[in-house]
């Protein structure tokens, strides 16, 4: 979560009552490499971060 607060902070400064706002309303979900999330013609209804971290 430090490193979703640490992005949005490059962008725009957030303050801790946003910040926890925001993050109680976010949800881990992983997918399996090459799972299809959406067919053709859906939309998607929701934040989708891909956040990669080198060791």
């Amino acid at each position: 979560m430090n490193q979703i607060r640490n992005s949005l902070n490059e962008l725009s400064n957030i303050s801790d009552a946003d910040w926890t706002y925001f993050s109680s309303k976010l949800k881990k979900i992983e997918f399996n490499k090459k799972e299809t999330i959406l067919s053709n013609g859906q939309t998607e209804n929701y934040l989708l971060l891909k956040l990669i971290f080198s060791p």
